[in-house]
């Protein structure tokens, strides 16, 4: 009788211990406070292109540290085999170009042109700013290069009549700027500078009538914005008609 006792007690104590462990899972169930933690979602890495535009609408928006960033980004290899963007180096010249910076910006131009020597945009804007840095001799050599692959690019003959007035060639620019105002007649710019040589090269007449057709311009010009455009009344130099943040072509490729 005292064994069947013990083995009820001992049974007892089992089942007692199975229900205390019943009870704890259920209670651990049961906390909120007990539950796993969700995985954060894996960070999502953006391709060139996004990088790419991001780096564009910075630079539209004025944010131009966000947009060197976004630009170094690709021109740093931050994606290792992703295709090169020549416009990445060309919006980095762009920038350079009009913080001052004329060394960082040939560099940049240059290395845009490596990548694409089609770029006309790079090829003008090189010689702006080899022409800005007193690299006469160099500018000329980039716009009459893009002169002769786009003769009918009204901006690179003004730029070239500049220069050569700077080497007082006054035959030569005056070529170029005669070139320039056939193209464009309405260039205020032009127009100035051809008055300029013209005078230069004693054409007291010409000088004249080029004056005159600058006043109509500009007349015309202030007349649609009474406050003044930027530009309207424009010293004699380089134009700056491609300065002006251009739409890039878009990468055609996505890593």
């Amino acid at each position: 009788m005292r064994a069947s006792g013990e083995m009820r007690v001992g049974g007892a104590v089992r089942a007692g211990v199975v229900v205390c462990a019943l009870l704890a899972a259920l209670a651990v169930a049961g906390c909120p406070g007990k539950k796993e933690k969700a995985a954060p979602p894996p960070e999502v890495t953006p391709t060139v292109n996004e990088i790419f535009q991001q780096g564009v609408d910075a630079m539209r928006g004025n944010e131009i540290d966000k947009a060197v960033m976004s630009f170094s980004l690709i021109t740093q290899k931050a994606h290792p085999g992703a295709p090169e963007i020549p416009h990445a180096y060309f919006y980095l010249g762009l920038i350079a170009y009009r913080a001052g910076n004329m060394e960082l910006a040939v560099q940049n131009f240059n290395a845009a042109l490596k990548l694409d020597p089609s770029m006309d945009q790079a090829r003008l804007s090189l010689g702006n700013a080899q022409f800005a840095a007193g690299k006469v001799d160099e500018a000329i050599a980039s716009w009459e290069q893009l002169a002769k692959e786009r003769p009918n690019l009204s901006s690179v003959h003004n730029n070239l009549g500049v220069a050569y007035l700077d080497r007082n060639d006054l035959d030569k620019a005056l070529e170029h700027l005669e070139q320039t105002v056939a193209l464009s007649p309405d260039n205020y710019r032009a127009q100035k500078n051809l008055a300029d040589a013209y005078r230069r090269k004693g054409m007291t007449a010409e000088a004249d009538a080029a004056d005159r057709k600058a006043q109509v311009i500009e007349n015309r010009m202030l007349s649609q914005h009474p406050r003044g455009p930027a530009g309207t009344a424009a010293p004699a130099g380089p134009t700056a008609e491609m300065d002006a943040t251009p739409e890039p072509a878009a990468p055609t490729a996505t890593p």
